[in-house]
């Protein structure tokens, strides 16, 4: 499970760094719930890559 929470903050950071400075809010909003799906399924299906 450590493994996973650090896979996620590195995405995170990741998407922080990589993203333009002129953030368009809603957008990110939208990507930020999306990975939340997705983790949340890899979750339910026991991924732990």
């Amino acid at each position: 499970m450590r493994q996973f929470i650090g896979w996620i903050l590195l995405v995170g950071m990741g998407l922080v760094l990589f993203l333009p400075t002129d953030i368009n809010w809603n957008e990110l909003e939208n990507l930020i719930l999306w990975l939340g799906l997705v983790l949340a399924g890899a979750i339910m299906t026991g991924g732990n890559r």
